[in-house]
């Protein structure tokens, strides 16, 4: 397994997702900034156990959070994906799954993939995001997931019925 430093646009869409969900105050978490401070420190953690000193040219400490207005518009799904990657790159360390930002990321998942439950669609059928901020302008008139394919006709009426339209 590798890891890397997740970048900025990425760890401040899931710490604007937990706060928007009201999901930071479990994390003991006060503002947008105290997540995303919580988000880099877990992803440098992780860096650091899994690389040790050959970290250090790859951690970027981010000291602000990039601006909402900033962040292109992202879908449930896309925040899902985003929130998984961050997930993935925090892991490496053995106190990050009792870490409070372990807690609002899982907690952020957890939600989203309810809502999609919900509304009847099992996770394996979530369409997938973008793994990280910097694909999304590459990718975004791909599709990442067929909704034109029969299987996904369920699939699609469910998405719709959730007020989500995919653009690509």
């Amino acid at each position: 397994m590798s890891a890397w430093m997740c970048n900025n646009s990425t760890i401040s869409a899931v710490a604007y997702a937990i706060v928007e969900e009201r999901l930071h105050t479990a994390g003991g978490f006060v503002a947008v900034s105290d997540v995303h401070e919580s988000l880099v420190f877990e992803n440098i953690r992780s860096l650091k156990h899994r690389y040790g000193d050959r970290a250090d040219g790859m951690i970027e400490e981010y000291d602000h959070v990039t601006a909402a207005e900033a962040l292109p518009a992202l879908e449930p799904h896309d925040i899902r994906s985003l929130a998984n990657c961050l997930y993935y790159q925090s892991c490496e360390h053995p106190e990050y799954e009792s870490s409070p930002g372990c807690e609002v990321t899982k907690a952020l998942i957890d939600l989203i993939e309810k809502r999609f439950a919900d509304k009847g669609i099992d996770k394996d059928r979530i369409p997938d995001g973008p793994w990280g901020l910097t694909e999304l302008t590459a990718v975004s008139k791909r599709s990442f997931f067929d909704l034109t394919k029969p299987e996904n006709r369920e699939t699609k009426a469910a998405l719709k019925s959730i007020g989500l339209t995919l653009a690509y």
